[in-house]
């Protein structure tokens, strides 16, 4: 899953946080890249998926990532501990 997987998790997460609603924040104080326009849930979900850019499943070549491990989802097959898994529904959850 790359920058753009994630970007798209992190869209469908906030459209849904938008159907649910909340009030906006007003602040124009720098936020880390996070729109004043979010709700504090919603600027935090985007903060976390943000910290996340760059993360890259270990080996390169198969589907083992921690987010799969973390939800005992997948194949027990990667060396490190890990689980092998396509896991962009993983890091969503």
């Amino acid at each position: 899953m790359g920058t753009v997987a994630i970007v798209i998790a992190v869209l469908v997460v906030g459209f849904a946080l938008s159907v649910v609603g909340g009030k906006p924040t007003t602040s124009s104080a720098d936020h880390g890249g996070v729109p004043t326009s979010m709700t504090p849930l919603q600027g935090r979900i985007v903060s976390i998926a943000q910290g996340q850019v760059g993360y890259a499943t270990d080996p390169p070549d198969t589907y083992c990532n921690k987010y799969s491990a973390y939800w005992a989802s997948g194949a027990a097959d990667c060396a490190n501990g890990n689980l092998d898994e396509e896991w962009c529904a993983d890091f969503a959850a």
